[in-house]
């Protein structure tokens, strides 16, 4: 059990060290940009840049000015807006292969609900036809589980997750994540802009208010991903607690 656990902790701290690695890298270059269209003498002629299109002959112009805009832009918000998503994305994925890894081993954990109550014991009639065998079955059910999870709000599948795992999600790093998720939306469907869905997302952690443009800028970045690493460390720790020490 936890052999593969510390496997999967081990991969996605090494894949946001990798995401934080690269902007620190990649920040300088963006500045060297932007420095050296802010000291063009040509800032108002239209330059043309190639961009995809139904042909390979599409171009998109942009004055030096206008350039100066987009590294700017990168610099100072885009680029971590950007690979915010991707980390979420990243940790939400190795909670539920870590979610999936416990029901694989203990299928007798799928009749668990966040409350304790047993449920689970209605199998679709599809499943039960198109399975060939108990395995089979019991593998079409931990998959409908964890689709249908994948729709919960972080609050709900991490309630569910605890009581699966034992891990304690009320740790304040899972209240930070959900924050953080909760901005990862907000980026996504309302262009960063705070309104009553996130504050309701954000529950206690809310960063602004209604009407605010939410900040994310380096301090927030490097906050994101020591709370998502964090998140991560717990996850190992209570799981060697819970199920064992890794195998020498």
């Amino acid at each position: 059990m936890y052999d593969e656990v510390y496997r999967l902790h081990l991969d996605v701290f090494r894949q946001l060290n990798d995401i934080f690695i690269f902007t620190q890298q990649a920040m300088p270059l963006l500045e060297v940009g932007r420095s050296f269209n802010s000291g063009s003498k040509f800032k108002g002629m239209d330059k043309r840049y190639f961009v995809p299109g139904k042909s390979n002959t599409k171009f998109a112009r942009r004055t030096d000015k206008e350039l100066q805009g987009i590294f700017a832009s990168f610099l100072d918000r885009e680029l971590y807006a950007s690979l915010l998503a991707t980390m979420v994305s990243t940790t939400e994925s190795f909670l539920f292969e870590v979610l999936e890894h416990v029901l694989r081993l203990y299928p007798r954990k799928l009749t668990v609900t966040p409350q304790g109550n047993q449920v689970g014991r209605d199998i679709p009639i599809a499943l039960l036809f198109e399975s060939p065998d108990l395995p089979a079955l019991v593998r079409s059910v931990i998959q409908s589980r964890l689709h249908s999870l994948a729709y919960a709000s972080p609050r709900q599948y991490l309630a569910y997750f605890k009581e699966v795992t034992g891990v304690n999600t009320e740790e304040q790093a899972f209240s930070a994540f959900i924050e953080i998720k909760a901005t990862r939306d907000l980026i996504i469907h309302n262009r960063g802009v705070i309104n009553d869905v996130y504050l309701g997302k954000a529950g206690d952690c809310p960063r602004g208010r209604d009407g605010d443009r939410i900040a994310i800028d380096k301090a927030y970045f490097k906050h994101a991903v020591a709370q998502m690493k964090r998140v991560a460390g717990i996850v190992k720790r209570d799981m060697e607690n819970n199920f064992g020490p890794a195998r020498s």
